[in-house]
Parts: structure tokens; sequence; C-alpha cells
């Protein structure tokens, strides 16, 4: 009987709602981005925006996921919302007011990062965040961190 319940409380010890989980890093956004652009170079544009686009894909890893913004400020395939494919970013603000998406758009001419705040899928919470941007092949594919 201890050997059982002892067994369970190690299950349930190691088992973390997802508001205590760690966070990802910028080095592991980083190494997904690049990841990212690596599939679409070997595998073309409608393979790699399928891949990014399905929430079980390679391409979301719990708070990461990548999206790829055409150089019209149209999103062209996102990991963490779908339903955003197709929307224009250019105008879109954050909680603060911050037009986010002209500078991801600015930005992801040479490539950099943007800060911004955004609703985290993994917690529903809105939080501060650092996207790092890439650009290739007339997209800007990003992936951020939520800090």
């Amino acid at each position: 009987m201890c050997v059982l319940l002892l067994g369970l409380c190690l299950i349930g010890c190691s088992l973390k709602p997802a508001s205590l989980r760690t966070a990802s890093t910028p080095e592991q956004a980083k190494a997904l981005l690049s990841e990212a652009v690596s599939f679409y170079k070997a595998n073309g544009r409608d393979k790699a925006f399928a891949e990014i686009n399905n929430r079980r894909g390679k391409f979301v890893q719990g708070d990461l996921y990548i999206f790829v913004y055409a150089s019209n400020g149209v999103i062209a395939a996102h990991g963490g919302d779908v339903t955003q494919v197709g929307t224009d970013i250019s105008k879109r603000r954050d909680d603060n007011g911050k037009l986010f998406g002209r500078e991801i758009m600015r930005v992801g001419e040479a490539g950099g990062s943007v800060d911004y705040v955004w609703q985290n899928p993994a917690t529903g919470n809105v939080q501060p965040k650092t996207s790092f941007i890439i650009p290739f092949d007339g997209y800007r594919f990003g992936c951020g961190v939520y800090k």
C-alpha cells in the first residue's frame, strides 16, 4: 500500500499545470524558426505552410509556434491560431496600442526582433513577447517567446 501511495505521489508531483511550466527560451525560439525556414527550403511553400498550420505538427512546441507573413502583411501561416491565416496584420495593434504588425513587416525586411504583448496560447494570458523574424522568399517567418 505504501509503495502504491508513494508511486501515485511521485506521478502527481511530476505533473505541472500549464501555468507552472517553464517558458521557452529565445534560443529555442530561434532554433525552431531556423528549422521552419529549412523545412520550407527543402519541401516548398505548400507543404511547409500546412505543417506550420498543424497545431500538432513539428512547428508547435509548448508555447512556441511559427507564424509567416507575406510581404503585403497578410498572414500566410500561423501555428498559434490558424483562423488568423488570410488576415492583414499591418494595422493590428497589441493591447498597449503598439502597431506591432507594421514593425514586424519593417524588421522582417532584414531580420531581427520585435517586442509587443500578445495572448499566450499555452496559458491564455496576455504577456510581453519578443518575436524573432527571418525574411525568406518574400515572407517573414517568425517565432516568439513569452516573458
